[in-house]
């Protein structure tokens, strides 16, 4: 199961309660999007990570930088949301790369 979650609407509670509805069921939960929008806020990326390592069955994060070079979640706009989500993508819990490309 999965859903988007986007920095402009940080519904933390709607999010609690739908991982909620689908935890109970030992399912893997997935975030087929998510990305910066609106403010270059660090906080909402270390909101959103801390949300992440609560929830062990969180098993994939997807950012959407769309698909337009200059569009409104691009990283190159919010620099210190990118440096944050640089420090957390560091964390043990993050591979580098997946394992098939992993450099020897």
């Amino acid at each position: 199961m999965g859903t988007d979650f986007y920095s402009k609407f940080p519904n933390f509670t709607g999010l609690d309660r739908f991982y909620r509805d689908f935890a109970r069921e030992g399912r893997p939960f997935a975030f087929g999007e998510w990305a910066m929008w609106g403010r270059d806020d660090a906080g909402f990326v270390n909101r959103f990570f801390a949300w992440v390592g609560a929830h062990k069955q969180v098993r994939m994060l997807m950012y959407n930088q769309g698909n337009k070079p200059h569009g409104p979640f691009r990283l190159h706009h919010f620099p210190r949301a990118s440096k944050a989500l640089r420090a957390k993508l560091a964390g043990s819990r993050f591979a580098p790369f997946a394992p098939e490309y992993a450099r020897p």
